[in-house]
């Protein structure tokens, strides 16, 4: 019990905030940098085997997987006077925008066709957005905790890796059909959010709000939300939510639309011989 008690306390091991844009939130940057330089490295390889993308979205879900169970466990754990006790936290259920990659990743392995397509384009559109948004602003992710700041950081710049690696997969690129795909595989995860939203009420006076639309729970990490969220009926807020979300994701996407697209003329001509 003494061993397990130290090890759930490893876990709990506290350290000062981090702040926007410090040391520690511009080391990790740095790391994105430093991840996506290295995907631009392979590219080459890359696209002349495209199993290679997907063995690399698989191995970066399992690694995913793996943290975020890690995640879940030691949250619920807590050591108390040498005991080890459990209460796990209801507001860290892994139900929201970034944690839905984690989702795509699996259903990956069996789909097939269109669905594959779309859950790709899920990833490299809905999944990027995500891990953009906190790497920019992350102040509502950073604590006190040592390894949720380190897991934090960890999962956006995967959810960014992975994203960049659907765009370099010839068989499974995202494109103007597959994005409706992706927007319908965000508005069943939407749905499934509302629907833990109403079918786990009683929790949520412990801050579950899913996909932080909830007409239970408030917003205190982004005070312009719940302004608005109080300010209009919920129905209007449900809809300006997933509106705001899809333009993001459009976004996203066009800009990978163009990144990619003068290394794909290129590659036409070289294949057709006029370069």
């Amino acid at each position: 019990m003494k061993a397990a008690a130290e090890i759930v306390a490893f876990f709990e091991q506290r350290c000062s905030i981090p702040q926007p844009w410090g040391l520690y939130h511009f080391a990790w940057l740095l790391i994105l940098a430093a991840a996506l330089f290295c995907l631009v490295k392979a590219e080459p390889v890359l696209r002349r085997d495209p199993r290679m993308c997907k063995k690399l979205t698989c191995g970066i879900g399992a690694f995913l997987l793996f943290i975020e169970i890690l995640k879940q466990v030691f949250s619920g754990l807590h050591a108390e006077g040498g005991e080890v006790t459990w209460r796990y936290p209801w507001y860290i259920f892994p139900f929201q925008l970034c944690t839905t990659p984690l989702y795509v990743c699996i259903l990956l392995l069996p789909a097939r066709g269109i669905v594959r397509k779309s859950l790709c384009t899920y990833l490299g559109s809905f999944g990027m957005l995500g891990g953009i948004a906190v790497m920019l602003v992350p102040q509502t992710v950073f604590c006190d905790l040592l390894f949720i700041n380190l897991h934090t950081m960890l999962w956006h710049v995967g959810l960014i890796e992975l994203g960049a690696l659907q765009w370099i997969n010839r068989e499974n690129r995202p494109d103007a059909c597959s994005f409706f795909g992706g927007v319908c595989v965000f508005l069943l995860f939407l749905a499934a959010a509302s629907a833990l939203n109403f079918g786990f009420r009683q929790y949520a006076g412990e801050g579950f709000n899913m996909f932080y639309i909830s007409p239970f729970v408030p917003v205190p990490t982004l005070p312009f939300i719940e302004h608005f969220r109080l300010s209009v009926p919920y129905p209007v807020y449900l809809c300006a939510y997933a509106l705001v979300l899809f333009a993001g994701a459009a976004v996203v996407f066009a800009a990978m639309h163009l990144a990619v697209r003068p290394k794909d003329a290129f590659e036409q001509m070289k294949r057709a011989g006029r370069i």
